[in-house]
């Protein structure tokens, strides 16, 4: 890092919450020379912060998980034990472990935790997961949502560090930090939610808060051309980092940075360290559902060459929408599915038909499983290009997985059209009715 990266603000900041290493080992038996070596070998954190004359700043609880593990060599078999007792007790299913081990050896937990501790660190990670879902998903109007969104900012405030007010936020960062996306961006956003905190409690106990969605904030972030592209590369092609996105949209990295930020704050996106890199993904599938309803009253652009007319016919014929089946293919699953008894339209909507468990079962899908999910299990997705139904929910992902699967159905390379095996098209006459001819398929 160098001089100029840091303004006088970020220096103070610094100075008050860091400390020198030599300062750390005054009253040790570690000695500088020692520490710095076992830094190097990765077997203990990186400073979180690197001076213009090359001195590290250290959190001054940098010792503290090194002396409960009983010296170094204990670490990461004490921070491995704490890591998992703390998944289980938050009810995660995968296991960060390994990853969160090696940003604490970066140095990246020192930064943003008051305090790093392996039960802060999976702790962050449950709160940062759960308050995108919650802004994504708004129910201003939910007494338990409130009072959700209230806790767990309220609770993400004290774990998290306030970061260095220059350098931190500054352009050539990969993102804001979670600071301003979820705990700022909630109290802006949600002011009513908090207003007890705002007026020092003259609101507490209030029930009667009421709001409404914000349509035109949502709208606002897809308005930017660049920051829709981004959206639609990642519901084409699935997660995705940053520099890929940049290519897909045909923008630089850093313009690209500060969209995804906005499309993180907004709910749009989410993202997680995988090796080196970051990726962004949809928060929710309602994301794509929310982004094709729009593509209905969206103009057309005028097709201007061949490619183009043929690239779009195939997006019409067979798509995804993010992770069920769209297009005329979709809307013909859907219509054999009605026949079949599998489904029922009642009010424009869909739901189970009489014959949803003899039809699914053969066919490797398991409703019990499916009705577990936090998502819906069956809707309608109105779809863009047909202007009729298409099955949405967990059992139109499911559907389209299973295809994919048996090998019906694959992607065409550079879109998301998809193309009809021959094996496909035998199975969906068969099980559907629906009559695919080779020219179409292909």
């Amino acid at each position: 890092m160098s001089k100029d990266r840091f303004t006088d603000s970020d220096l103070a900041y610094i100075r008050r919450n860091y400390t020198p290493l030599a300062e750390l080992c005054a009253e040790r038996r570690e000695s500088v020379a020692e520490v710095e070596a076992l830094i190097s070998e990765r077997r203990l954190p990186q400073a979180s912060y690197v001076l213009e004359d090359g001195i590290g700043m250290f959190s001054r609880d940098y010792f503290r998980l090194v002396d409960d593990a009983g010296g170094v060599d204990q670490l990461p078999e004490h921070f491995a034990a704490r890591h998992r007792a703390a998944t289980l007790a938050n009810g995660m299913r995968g296991d960060a472990r390994e990853q969160d081990w090696e940003e604490y050896l970066n140095g990246s937990y020192g930064i943003c935790l008051r305090e790093v501790t392996p039960e802060n660190i999976v702790r962050k990670s449950v709160l940062v997961s759960s308050l995108s879902e919650l802004l994504m998903l708004a129910r201003p109007r939910n007494i338990d949502w409130q009072r959700t969104l209230r806790e767990q900012v309220d609770e993400l405030d004290a774990l998290e560090r306030e970061f260095a007010p220059d350098y931190d936020r500054g352009a050539d960062q990969e993102r804001p930090p979670t600071r301003d996306l979820l705990i700022s961006a909630a109290r802006e956003r949600y002011p009513e939610v908090f207003a007890d905190q705002l007026l020092g409690g003259a609101c507490a106990g209030r029930g009667d808060v009421r709001g409404d969605a914000d349509v035109a904030a949502a709208a606002a972030l897809l308005a930017e051309p660049a920051r829709a592209a981004l959206v639609l590369a990642v519901m084409h092609e699935g997660p995705l980092p940053a520099s890929d996105l940049a290519a897909r949209a045909g923008i630089a990295r850093s313009t690209a940075s500060e969209h995804l930020a906005r499309l993180v704050g907004g709910g749009f996106l989410a993202s997680d360290k995988r090796g080196r890199h970051r990726y962004y993904f949809l928060t929710d599938p309602a994301v794509a559902e929310a982004v094709e309803a729009l593509a209905i009253v969206a103009p057309q652009p005028q097709v201007r060459s061949l490619r183009e007319a043929t690239h779009g016919e195939l997006i019409r014929y067979a798509r995804t929408c993010y992770d069920h089946l769209a297009g005329q293919l979709g809307v013909a699953v859907a219509r054999g599915l009605e026949h079949e008894g599998v489904l029922i339209r009642r009010d424009g909507e869909y739901a189970l038909g009489p014959k949803a468990v003899g039809w699914l079962a053969p066919l490797g899908i398991d409703l019990t499983e499916l009705q577990r999910q936090r998502r819906p299990l069956v809707r309608g997705c109105l779809d863009w290009s047909e202007r009729e139904l298409h099955v949405a929910g967990s059992l139109g992902a499911a559907i389209t997985e299973r295809l994919f699967e048996l090998g019906w159905i694959r992607r065409r390379d550079g879109n998301r059209s998809l193309e009809v095996t021959d094996n496909g098209r035998a199975g969906l006459a068969d099980k559907l009715g629906v009559a695919i001819s080779r020219d179409r398929a292909t």
